[in-house]
């Protein structure tokens, strides 16, 4: 029953094809990267015009000693491919899942961030080609080195996002140290 209401709700904005869509276990089943969601099962992919955009404004504690020197954020479905509520209490808990071929991930690749500078606000951060949504989260990993891998030091997550095909929002990515 959920995901019928799921669905319908998805058709009801206009977003994909309803009626139609394939079964899937992942989002790769779907579509080429980054064309296509398995929500509740079910297929939804996107045509190659259909991307919003976001401008991200990244802070870290004022309190923070040491500032990372790079990042990474991704944008994500808040659905998983059987249904499933994906939060930021979950990802805080386990980072790893953002890689799980369940999670729908609505940017191909995560945005890459350098803080090569001083200070703990970093703003104007164009994130482009973001799939659209009815409800998805950010997600926020934050390094001490200049590569973004190994162990973070800083996290942080926004719930509750919508994005459509032509805005582009501006959203506040605010950090704490992990």
């Amino acid at each position: 029953m959920k995901n019928c209401l799921w669905l319908m709700l998805l058709c009801l904005f206009g977003v994909g094809a309803c009626g139609n869509e394939p079964q899937c276990q992942r989002a790769a089943d779907c579509a080429n990267a980054g064309d296509g969601l398995c929500l509740g099962g079910r297929c939804l992919t996107f045509g190659p015009d259909e991307f919003a955009a976001a401008v991200v404004d990244v802070s870290f504690p004022r309190d923070m000693v040491d500032i990372p020197k790079s990042g990474l954020i991704y944008f994500l479905h808040a659905r998983t491919a059987d249904g499933q509520l994906l939060d930021c209490a979950r990802l805080e808990a386990d980072p790893g899942l953002v890689g799980q071929t369940w999670v729908n991930h609505l940017l191909v690749e995560p945005r890459r961030l350098s803080f090569n500078c001083c200070g703990n606000f970093f703003p104007d951060n164009l994130v482009q080609r973001i799939r659209p949504a009815d409800s998805a989260l950010m997600l926020g990993l934050a390094f001490p080195t200049t590569e973004p891998a190994g162990s973070f030091n800083a996290f942080g997550c926004v719930e509750g996002l919508v994005f459509s095909t032509g805005q582009e929002p501006d959203l506040l990515l605010a950090f704490r140290p992990r």
